[in-house]
């Protein structure tokens, strides 16, 4: 929340406010003891943005199944010796490799200088199972471009893109696609077609002025990963064999 714009204090809100501060409608989810904003409808939503909620982080799974996650998520975060032209040529292969493997996937904007490619998943798997997945990847693609990548982000980045596969425990949250960020000109964190993920591809101009007519010219690019998803066994087996995870 940034009552006082984006270059004030900033806090996040997990806990629904005690009833005297919160209306009936705002609906609660108890876990671990604490009671959860759950944002299931437009007057839920338009109430934090009263409150002012500017970005929305969301978790990978729902709130009935919070062990099966609905994505597995790689981010591309560009390190400062990172060109543009470089985190997009590392988005491309992760596609190929996912191609390979048999998975879909949905790229998003992060909405400041970096990539989400997100795989959908069935239900019933794990957050460990989504872990292995985007562990296994970001492996096979340091192999490939070891000058350009790194895994871990204190001890060998040294400037490189940093593919952060740790983005899978209960109760790990991503920014939501569609969510603004604290940023000049108030980008989005945009759903895009690979076809537009080229060393043109201009995220700062995907913003609040213009993501109305985009989406309805294009639809929702998200849609993806809220309709079934894939079993990941046979890709993880792949991995697996390939030396990129270990076996069991």
């Amino acid at each position: 929340r940034r009552p006082d714009g984006i270059g004030d204090f900033t806090w996040s809100q997990h806990r629904v406010p005690p009833r005297r501060h919160a209306p009936d409608y705002l609906e609660s989810i108890p876990i671990d003891g604490d009671r959860r904003l759950a944002v299931r409808d437009e007057r839920s939503l338009l109430w934090l943005v009263n409150q002012a909620a500017l970005t929305f982080h969301g978790w990978a799974s729902r709130a009935e199944h919070l062990d099966e996650p609905d994505w597995a998520v790689i981010d591309l975060d560009p390190g400062e010796a990172t060109s543009w032209e470089t985190t997009i040529e590392i988005a491309l292969a992760i596609r190929k490799l996912l191609e390979l493997l048999e998975l879909e996937s949905v790229v998003k904007t992060s909405g400041q200088s970096g990539l989400h490619v997100l795989v959908p998943m069935a239900p019933g798997q794990t957050p460990q199972d989504a872990h292995d997945l985007a562990r296994g990847v970001s492996i096979m693609i340091a192999r490939l471009k070891p000058e350009a990548v790194a895994l871990d982000a204190q001890t060998e980045r040294r400037g490189r893109l940093f593919l952060d596969h740790m983005q899978h425990y209960v109760g790990k949250m991503l920014v939501l696609p569609y969510s603004l960020r604290a940023a000049d000109g108030a980008p989005v964190s945009t759903p895009i077609a690979w076809e537009e993920v080229t060393p043109a591809l201009r995220p700062g101009e995907l913003t609040l002025a213009s993501l109305r007519n985009r989406l309805d010219r294009v639809g929702d690019l998200a849609a993806p990963l809220l309709e079934g998803g894939v079993d990941l066994r046979g890709a993880l087996a792949r991995l697996r064999q390939s030396g990129a995870l270990a076996e069991g």
